[in-house]
């Protein structure tokens, strides 16, 4: 029955399909249906360019360690990963996955890797780094070993990965089909008006080469260029409009991917059509940044792993470069912490979150970099562009074909509401 509704689908989803059937049912696949979903798989990739096409590992090239990461190549596989959004807080989960979760194994540089190297790869979303391959990927994960071994799960953080179409068909393809269940996709998303201003902070100074631009100004070029391409394309801007896959996704500096990159639905429909929804975790940044503590254990249990969070504090998200710390004396210091040093905020036990956020924003004025504050019109024309898709993300949450998707703080993902997953 499965195969006769898929083969309309292809010989790829028809053989993905009798694969999960056979998962389901808690029996290994047959040598015939692997080798029949590489070819298909490779086929497929070939078939839509040098983006997706990557020689898939042998099952030689691949052993199972009980109780750790795979090993591809001699080095540890990652299984994990950390997909994005880019200026939504990953880069500060990574860091309290990686202070507060035991058993996380991370990446080192090599020769000529940037310096971003330490955290994120962009081996599947770069062309020019995924083009070298599985062993130059494995290279940067330390080298596997069976002796006294305790669990591990090798994680890659990339927030480039959630934005760029295809990493999610390209990571299949290399983690291979014995291991695809044991991969686990995190993603902390927030308001996409709210990141888009983050962005500018962040990078908008640098695009402009140093001189002042008025944010409000980019918002209205970037606005105006975008619908112009989707306009020239045929294309509509709403969710499932055809953008996300078209060159309207990215346009030249300083435009770039900035305002497709809040289209969370069109990103997430993607994912979802390699992993199934268990393999998926969604984290609210407003809520990571109010319920930190939960936010860290829902990860922890998604991958499998303890935790190690201290006890009689509460843990508070914070940001990459504009960290607080409160000590256990009672003191509360923001520190301008401009290098990989504290990533997190903590609070003391009893600090209401009024107090909380407002610590955190002397912190970002204290952080050396301009905090631009975005109008009252460019806001609007913000939140119109993103109103349908942030509709059709929390309705991706709410189908019933995805309750099994992870979502944090608040569960199930049929609970989630705008108000409650933005904060609107």
């Amino acid at each position: 029955i499965i195969l006769q509704s898929a083969m309309r689908r292809g010989a790829r989803a028809s053989v993905h399909l009798l694969l999960w059937a056979f998962v389901a049912a808690g029996a290994p696949p047959p040598g015939s249906l692997v080798d029949a979903l590489r070819n298909a798989t490779l086929s497929h990739a070939a078939a839509l360019g040098p983006r997706r096409s990557l020689k898939a590992p042998s099952s030689r090239e691949i052993m199972r360690i009980p109780d750790a990461s795979p090993c591809i190549q001699g080095h540890m596989l990652p299984l994990a990963y950390i997909i994005g959004c880019q200026k939504c807080g990953s880069t500060s989960l990574w860091n309290d996955i990686t202070t507060h979760i035991r058993g996380v194994t991370l990446p080192h540089t090599i020769p000529a890797d940037p310096a971003y190297g330490k955290k994120e790869l962009h081996f599947f979303s770069l062309d020019k780094r995924y083009a070298r391959g599985a062993a130059f990927y494995a290279r940067h994960y330390p080298p596997c070993t069976t002796a006294g071994q305790v669990r591990q799960v090798a994680l890659d953080a990339t927030p480039q990965y959630l934005r760029v179409p295809g990493v999610a068909e390209r990571i299949a393809s290399l983690v291979g089909l014995g291991l695809l269940p044991l991969v686990r996709v995190i993603t902390i998303l927030r308001n996409p008006t709210q990141r888009v201003r983050s962005w500018f902070d962040h990078f908008g100074v640098t695009l402009t080469k140093g001189s002042t631009v008025d944010v409000d100004a980019w918002v209205l070029h970037a606005l105006t260029r975008l619908r112009e391409c989707a306009r020239h394309q045929g294309l509509s801007l709403g969710p499932g409009g055809g953008v996300w896959h078209s060159p309207c996704r990215r346009l030249p500096s300083p435009v770039m991917d900035v305002l497709p990159g809040g289209f969370y639905a069109d990103q997430l429909e993607e994912w979802l059509s390699v992993f199934p929804p268990q393999q998926l975790l969604v984290a609210s940044f407003a809520g990571y940044v109010s319920r930190t503590r939960r936010v860290i254990t829902h990860v922890a249990e998604f991958l499998g792993l303890p935790t190690n969070l201290p006890t009689g504090a509460r843990v508070s998200g914070g940001h990459r470069r504009r960290g607080l710390r409160g000590e256990s004396s009672g003191t509360i210091a923001a520190e301008n912490t401009t290098g990989t040093t504290a990533l997190s905020v903590w609070a003391i036990p009893g600090l209401d979150r009024r107090r909380r956020r407002g610590l955190l924003e002397a912190a970002q004025k204290n952080g050396g970099r301009k905090k631009h504050i975005l109008s009252s019109d460019s806001r609007l024309a913000l939140d119109d562009l993103y109103a349908p898709h942030n509709a059709a993300f929390i309705a991706l949450l709410q189908r019933p074909a995805n309750e099994r998707l992870v979502t944090t703080p608040v569960q199930p993902p049929r609970s989630n509401t705008l108000k409650r997953f933005f904060q609107m």
